[in-house]
């Protein structure tokens, strides 16, 4: 079953507005994320952090050492659950 919300550049559908809008970044142009082994770019981070499981030449570097490879926490853990955003730092004003 299709969800309501539709791109307007391909046939995807979603069921949440903001699972289009990270989609919609894939359509965009500009790529602000480039991988630093090798000439690819990207839309978005975490496809970057996905392609450095495949990239060749970021195979070859110390992962445990390298601060790419790692993911930024944005929210402390009650916020992450609710997927909210904020500094990181417990209590935040919404916890």
């Amino acid at each position: 079953m299709p969800g309501p919300h539709r791109c307007d550049h391909c046939e995807a559908t979603f069921t949440r507005s903001e699972h289009l809008q990270r989609h919609q970044t894939m359509h965009n142009k500009s790529k602000t994320y480039p991988c630093r082994f090798c000439d690819k770019r990207f839309a978005r981070s975490d496809v970057l952090r996905r392609h450095y499981q495949s990239c060749k030449l970021a195979q070859h570097v110390d992962k445990a050492s390298v601060e790419i490879f790692r993911r930024v926490n944005r929210a402390c853990n009650s916020c992450r659950r609710s997927k909210v955003k904020c500094s990181g730092v417990d209590p935040c004003e919404r916890c």
